[in-house]
């Protein structure tokens, strides 16, 4: 793994970092959870990403998008905004 941010939490795990980098963590998840039986569940992924951004990476693309400001991470707001507000 290369990316800036690794958590983890049982099955939970949330990468940050460049989108490239990231991409390429998530794509080695992926990989090496397959051979063992475990696959993502794209339709619980979801990507946090400045609106600005272009997503081209298809798997990251697959993901449930999140503002910055709608993000939060095991139930906790990560930044001030809507979900910070709404707490």
């Amino acid at each position: 793994m290369q990316s800036e941010l690794i958590l983890g939490y049982q099955d939970d795990i949330t990468l940050g970092g460049p989108l490239q980098t990231v991409a390429s963590d998530v794509r080695k998840i992926a990989e090496r959870g397959a051979k063992m039986g475990l696959f993502l569940n794209t339709s619980k992924c979801e990507l946090i990403v400045d609106s600005k951004l272009d997503v081209n990476d298809p798997l990251l693309g697959s993901f449930t998008g999140v503002t910055v400001e709608e993000s939060s991470l095991l139930g906790a707001p990560m930044f001030s905004g809507k979900t910070l507000d709404d707490v």
